[in-house]
């Protein structure tokens, strides 16, 4: 499987991101918007 790592470099560690290419199982995958979402409630959280 192949990783591949992300961060928005606004300076939390909320919104890491591993992306997998390949996996059988691919119910983890979620949408931009889905992503959004979360992010926006992390921040909210944090904030």
């Amino acid at each position: 499987m192949s990783l591949c790592y992300t961060d928005d470099n606004d300076g939390n560690t909320f919104d890491q991101v591993l992306l997998g290419l390949g996996a059988t199982n691919s119910t983890w995958l979620m949408t931009a918007d889905e992503l959004r979402r979360r992010k926006a409630r992390a921040a909210a959280r944090v904030g």
